[in-house]
C-alpha cells in the first residue's frame, strides 16, 4: 500500500509525485505491481532547493516497502554551488 498524502498529491503541492505501475486495491488505494513506481518531481528557486523538496515529498510518502535513491540531483546541485562559490562565472 502506498499512502500519498495531501501534501504531495494535492493540485498546490510544492512537489508532485507520478506512479507507474501501480494498481487500484478493492478499497481505491494505490498499490504497487512491480518495479520501479514512483517519481517525484519538484520546483523551486534554484536546484538545491527543487531537490530539498523533492526529497522532503520523497519523505512524506508513506510506503514501508518502498526504496528510494539519494543521489538524484547531486552533480546539478555540486555545479550550481560552484557557479555561486565563483560570482557566476
Amino acid at each position: 500500500l502506498i499512502d500519498l498524502p495531501p501534501a504531495v498529491s494535492s493540485d498546490d503541492a510544492p512537489a508532485k509525485v507520478f506512479h507507474a505501475n501501480t494498481k487500484s486495491g478493492e478499497g481505491g488505494e494505490v498499490l504497487a505491481a512491480g518495479g520501479r513506481v514512483l517519481a517525484v518531481a519538484a520546483k523551486g528557486g534554484s536546484v538545491g532547493e527543487a531537490q530539498r523538496r523533492a526529497y522532503e515529498a520523497v519523505d512524506a510518502v508513506d510506503w514501508p516497502e518502498g526504496f528510494c535513491r539519494r543521489d538524484i540531483g547531486w552533480r546539478a546541485v555540486e555545479r550550481e554551488e560552484r557557479k555561486g562559490n565563483l560570482g557566476g562565472l
